[in-house]
């Protein structure tokens, strides 16, 4: 038989060599987009408002009954409270197959340096059964503090502290988190995808009383913090259209290193 005009094409050299180009182009954008849909639906984000002890320990016990693959809590427990109140959180906390909370280096800059202590950090007993990450913010000298970068990993009092969403990752991937870390420098541009990330949010009540479908928590990342309402924890980020209010909770900052991380290659 004679060759038809689609023969023709593929016995061309040149032409083979650019469906090839192609086809590698195609799998790598296609790749990309996968994992970076996958990092976002792998990231569930809890915002606990004006929760006291009581209620963040029943939180954490809803949770873990779905079976999540990390709890992460941007929450410092620093002082005693009620006995019970603490024995409660102490109780359900310790229940958490693979748990991560948050800490805060004492005068931070972001220089590398070693640093002398945690300024912030909860109370030994909840930290019993958890790893920590520190979620120090790399601040822009602009007028807003513009968050446009993070740290990866600092030194504090001769032992290296990772960022809270690396440590995350640790319990979630070590090797894609330790990659990362190898292959970045000590600090990093936030990756915001001029926007585009949209993460499972729920609110705490919708938790605690079963108004909202749980199963997708199983095998998840949930993240613990504070979503508003108000000001408090917000900040400015490259993404602001209105320099007059800060744009992002810090939960929300975190979850974007989050998915960066969990996208890295």
């Amino acid at each position: 038989m004679g060759q038809t005009h689609i023969d023709r094409f593929f016995s061309s050299k040149a032409n083979m060599n650019g469906v090839r180009l192609f086809i590698a182009w195609l799998f790598i954008n296609t790749t990309f987009c996968c994992n970076s849909q996958n990092a976002e639906r792998d990231i569930i984000l809890i915002n606990v408002d004006t929760l006291d002890r009581i209620g963040i320990a029943n939180l954490v016990k809803v949770i873990n009954k779905q079976e999540p693959k990390v709890i992460a809590i941007d929450l410092q427990f620093v002082h005693s409270t009620e006995y019970s109140k603490d024995w409660l959180l102490f109780n359900e906390l310790s229940k958490c197959k693979s748990l991560v909370m948050s800490s805060l280096i004492g005068d931070y800059t972001g220089e590398e340096i070693e640093y002398k202590r945690f300024v912030e950090e909860s109370q030994p007993q909840f930290l019993t059964n958890a790893k920590t990450g520190f979620t120090n913010t790399v601040t822009e000298r602009d007028g807003f503090e513009t968050l446009r970068r993070f740290s990866t990993k600092e030194l504090v009092d001769g032992q290296i502290e990772y960022h809270f969403a690396i440590r995350i990752v640790m319990e979630y991937d070590s090797t894609k988190a330790m990659n990362f870390v190898r292959q970045s420098p000590k600090i990093v541009f936030v990756d915001y995808k001029g926007g585009q990330r949209k993460f499972k949010t729920l609110l705490s009540t919708e938790v605690l009383n079963r108004k909202r479908s749980l199963g997708e928590i199983k095998g998840k990342i949930v993240m613990l913090g504070f979503l508003g309402p108000g000001n408090e924890d917000k900040f400015y980020t490259p993404l602001n259209k209105d320099s007059k209010e800060p744009d992002m909770y810090g939960l929300e900052y975190l979850a974007h290193i989050l998915a960066q991380v969990l996208e890295s290659n």
